[in-house]
């Protein structure tokens, strides 16, 4: 398998969290082995949910392909001087029911023999019934038991030319008993040969530990710590196959670019009955003051504001810390020349999707004391226009991310025969707190994710 759905993911969260421009520093998970240096643990996991589907069809090709080559081979039966060969009479029905495929195979066998009389044939037709058993265990190591389980004669082999004493039933029933084992065998082997999930998972474990660059301009890299994954059975409804599976993970957001040398754990697998469809994301990030002022400067700064017969102009704008609460300093000339401090409780409106300060109080400073600002400052156009300053809209960045989720899965997945659709549904931030040096919060969102495999050549 050269990809896994969960690599994609990866790259989904970092394209999302990309359009936010942020920087942070880390959760780590206590029990993880990779070296780092930060000092904060993210409390809150992120469970990434794959609803995925399968065209019975895909599987269908793939077990005919294994069969036809089994079939090439001929057998002899040297007690009857008799030959075997068994090929594939039509297409074979294929069902995944939990965790086992469910085969009928036609096929058609002959047996031949050479004697005085010429070359006598035997032609018969029967359905084969086997089950193959997926055993994934916890550590992702994953066998198949293949079963034949029946076989039934939907047309008995007689010879061109009738001989009394050659049992020709019991010679192919026989030569069905000699195949039997190549069929379970060959199955079992041509699984493990071109479907190591263990190696597949450790590549995705070492792909969600390598870091990724969030952003150019304002820094920060990410990564996962995976520590569990979660699998639920398969169901199968008019010839496709669908389930579910969720990794659990930790997410790491850093300003620097961690030093991660060490391989990690795998996820340890658990069965589920039933997995939420919606992947839960969850991120702990710092916004940087220096941050925070590049988007208000960019939307107030030489900005004039005029009401009443007072004019002031914006020349600079800084964040900060006051207290338990989010400061702005503007500074400005005209009708009043200084700086003007608005400072109240950051707060995150969820249906606006704006970061925001409402309520917020408004003073000036002479020297190094804050005084009551101005009437005229405290109502009207000025404090509003000084307010929106105050403002950081998320929604925008939301559609930018969504816009970038679609073309990376257009660009990814355009060579494989699939179809994956990732929609964020909603996002959150919780836990606002200005510290010395920036605001910390808790940044929560739901994205639903469906992957349509056509055929097996992803997994090739």
């Amino acid at each position: 398998m050269k990809h896994c759905i969960s690599i994609l993911l990866l790259c989904l969260i970092a394209t999302t969290y990309q359009s936010c421009k942020t920087k942070s520093l880390p959760p780590v998970a206590a029990t993880n082995t990779i070296d780092y240096d930060y000092n904060k643990v993210i409390t809150e996991k992120s469970l990434i949910t794959i609803n995925y589907s399968l065209y019975n069809k895909g599987i269908r090709d793939t077990f005919e392909v294994i069969i036809d080559t089994i079939f090439a081979e001929e057998w002899d039966f040297p007690e009857y001087d008799i030959k075997a060969n068994l090929k594939r009479s039509g297409q074979m029905k294929v069902e995944l029911v939990n965790n086992q495929i469910l085969v009928d195979l036609p096929a058609e066998i002959t047996l031949t023999k050479d004697s005085f009389l010429g070359r006598l044939k035997a032609n018969g037709t029967a359905t084969l019934q086997f089950v193959s058993t997926l055993n994934i265990g916890s550590d992702w190591t994953m066998r198949t038991t293949t079963k034949l389980v029946g076989n039934q004669w939907t047309k008995k082999p007689k010879l061109t030319i009738g001989i009394a004493n050659l049992p020709i039933e019991t010679i192919s029933n026989a030569a069905i008993d000699k195949v039997k084992p190549l069929i379970e065998e060959g199955i079992d082997q041509s699984i493990a040969d071109n479907f190591d999930l263990k190696s597949t998972m450790m590549d995705v474990t070492k792909k969600m530990n390598t870091p990724i660059k969030l952003h150019d301009l304002y820094g920060g890299w990410m990564y996962m710590v995976p520590d569990t994954a979660y699998m639920t059975g398969i169901k199968n409804k008019q010839g496709i196959s669908a389930g579910q599976i969720a990794i659990q993970a930790k997410t790491v957001v850093s300003s620097a670019k961690p030093d991660v040398t060490k391989f990690p754990k795998l996820p340890y697998l658990i069965w589920k009955n039933t997995l939420a469809d919606t992947s839960r994301l969850s991120l702990q990030m710092d916004f940087n003051y220096s941050f925070l002022d590049s988007i208000a400067r960019e939307k107030i700064v030489g900005q004039t504001i005029t009401e009443s017969g007072k004019t002031i102009t914006v020349t600079n704008v800084k964040t900060g810390p006051l207290g338990q609460d989010l400061a702005i300093t503007v500074t400005t000339t005209g009708s009043y020349k200084g700086d003007i401090i608005i400072s109240g409780r950051p707060k995150y409106d969820k249906q606006l999707q704006i970061l925001s300060v409402p309520n917020a109080s408004v003073s000036v400073r002479t020297g190094n004391v804050l005084h009551q600002a101005a009437a005229w400052l405290l109502q009207g156009k000025i404090k509003s226009e000084l307010q929106k300053a105050l403002e950081f809209p998320l929604h925008d960045k939301l559609q930018l991310a969504q816009a970038s989720i679609d073309q990376f899965i257009d660009d990814y997945y355009n060579p494989y025969n699939m179809t994956v659709t990732a929609k964020i549904n909603k996002i959150d931030l919780s836990d606002l707190s200005p510290r010395a040096e920036k605001v910390t919060t808790t940044i929560s969102s739901g994205m639903y994710i469906n992957v349509l495999f056509k055929d097996l050549s992803f997994f090739r």
